[in-house]
């Protein structure tokens, strides 16, 4: 009698332990990048200006979300072995779901919104696709 035995290659752990790296990296990222220059401990206290006003929280937002979810998709392409059509459509459903229950990054225009909550799906699929074209490039 054959006992099915859970590999580390299962597409199910891989996209789960995908979410824990980018959620985790979006975590550590979010605490080390500071909100503005004007948060450094060095800048001396002349008037700071943002150029950018309210647009700032949100491209923030969108650039930290974006690279930890492509570190997700690194991460859950490695541990399945390789990319499959399977594997994407779980890393897409985990990378939605975590868009689903996250707070909205500030106030911001529809359209800022809009792009911010694609990062999450855009970033875990580009890292995907890098760590597969690395992996067959190897």
């Amino acid at each position: 009698m054959e006992t099915k035995v859970f590999a580390a290659s299962s597409k199910w752990f891989a996209s789960l332990v995908g979410l824990l790296v980018a959620l985790g990296t979006q975590a550590l990222l979010e605490s080390i990048v500071p909100a503005s220059a004007g948060d450094l401990p060095f800048v001396s206290s002349a008037r700071t200006y943002h150029v950018a006003g309210e647009l700032t929280p949100v491209v923030e937002a969108f650039v930290i979300q974006f690279f930890s979810f492509a570190m997700g998709g690194v991460v859950g392409v490695l541990l399945a072995r390789g990319l499959s059509r399977g594997l994407v459509v779980m890393l897409l459903g985990v990378a939605v779901l975590a868009t689903v229950f996250e707070q909205f990054p500030g106030r911001g225009s529809l359209a800022l919104l809009a792009l911010w909550s694609i990062a999450a799906p855009a970033g875990i699929i580009t890292g995907a696709w890098v760590a597969n074209a690395r992996r067959a490039g190897a």
